[in-house]
C-alpha cells in the first residue's frame, strides 16, 4: 500500500452507514471515503465481496473500496449520492509473481523477455495508486 502511495490506518472505524463493523484498512492520505479489504490468498471472492458490501452500506458518496488477497486487485468506487458501487478496475498479478520467483530461484531462468511483466506492472500501479484512486473518484 505504501509503494503505492496510501498511508494505510488498519481496522479503522467511524464510517456512517456500517453499524458498528469495519474494513480492514482505510488510506487517511485520500480526500474520498475509503475502504480495503484484504484476505488470504485465493480468498479474493470473499475480499470483494465484503468491500463492496460495506460500500453498498455506506452512505458517504463519493467512495471507492479496494479488495485484495495479494494476487488480485479490485476497485469498485460509487461517485454520486444513492449510487451503488461499480466495478472499476481489477488486475491480476499471478503471472508477474510467478516470473519474478521463477527468475530469483533458478540460476538458468529465461530473463530475456520482461515486456509483459513490465506492462503488468504499469497497469496495476497506474490503476491503483494513490492519486490516481482518488482523481478518478472525485472527477466523476
Amino acid at each position: 500500500m505504501q509503494v503505492l502511495g496510501y498511508e494505510p490506518r488498519f481496522q479503522p472505524t467511524g464510517f456512517n452507514g456500517l453499524g458498528g463493523r469495519y474494513p480492514d484498512f482505510t488510506a487517511l492520505n485520500l480526500d474520498v471515503t475509503n475502504f480495503g479489504e484484504v484476505k488470504k490468498p485465493g480468498r479474493i471472492e470473499n475480499a470483494r465481496k465484503e468491500s463492496f458490501e460495506y460500500l453498498q452500506m455506506a452512505t458517504d458518496r463519493p467512495i471507492c473500496g479496494i479488495a485484495t488477497d495479494g494476487f488480485v486487485w479490485i476497485l469498485h468506487t460509487a461517485t454520486d449520492p444513492g449510487e451503488e458501487p461499480t466495478y472499476t478496475h481489477h488486475v491480476a498479478l499471478h503471472d508477474l509473481f510467478e516470473k519474478i520467483r521463477l527468475e530469483q530461484t533458478q540460476p538458468n531462468a529465461n530473463r530475456r523477455s520482461r515486456t509483459h511483466l513490465r506492462d503488468l506492472s504499469q497497469k496495476f500501479v497506474s490503476q491503483f495508486n494513490a492519486s490516481h484512486v482518488e482523481e478518478l473518484v472525485i472527477d466523476n
